[in-house]
């Protein structure tokens, strides 16, 4: 069942970060390059961001008996196919969970680059993200769906596993930059 408590202390999460995000996108590239104090804290800030992304759509989809998710980004493409997110904005956030992985398991070999990029220019998908679960929580399908608690289950361990292999399988240029390597 959807347990609304649990989505909005994610989304509280999201809040605060976006704050911290949004006051270190006016680092310069030099600055951000020469600080790893501001590095780890852009490198945090977003990981945690997409983590919580992550825990909400699983939330939801547990609570929607969803439980054939083998990968972080089926959580996204299932957010859509069930019409919480919109197909085209599930399209362009799909590389978030290959982000968060790399933040988490490669932090040594990350492009500043491409992360400052994503500074500068993708933290707007977090507040779209929170919009439609906002509008989704609020709505009469999740309202009936909102009697109980979330208990969880294998599927997040099942994930992360998957993820660290399809890392290691495809290799770190793969992940960072998907179009480019196809």
């Amino acid at each position: 069942m959807l347990d609304k408590s649990v989505i909005n202390k994610k989304l509280n999460v999201l809040d605060k970060n976006l704050v911290l995000l949004y006051e270190l996108k006016e680092l310069s590239f030099d600055q951000l390059s020469d600080s790893l104090k501001e590095q780890w804290a852009v490198f945090y800030g977003l990981q945690i961001s997409i983590q919580a992304t992550i825990d909400i759509g699983s939330h939801i989809l547990a609570a929607l008996k969803e439980n054939q998710i083998e990968e972080y980004s089926d959580i996204i493409f299932k957010l859509a196919k069930r019409k919480i997110i919109p197909q085209d904005y599930a399209k362009k956030i799909k590389g978030m969970p290959g982000l968060r992985n790399l933040l988490v398991h490669e932090y040594g070999i990350i492009d500043i680059e491409i992360i400052y990029d994503v500074l500068q220019n993708n933290l707007s998908d977090f507040e779209e993200f929170q919009a439609y679960i906002r509008k989704y929580i609020n709505s009469k399908d999740a309202i009936s769906q909102s009697e109980g608690l979330f208990q969880g289950g294998p599927s997040l361990t099942k994930a992360l596993l998957t993820e660290r292999k399809k890392d290691r399988e495809l290799g770190i240029a793969q992940i960072i930059r998907p179009d480019k390597n196809q």
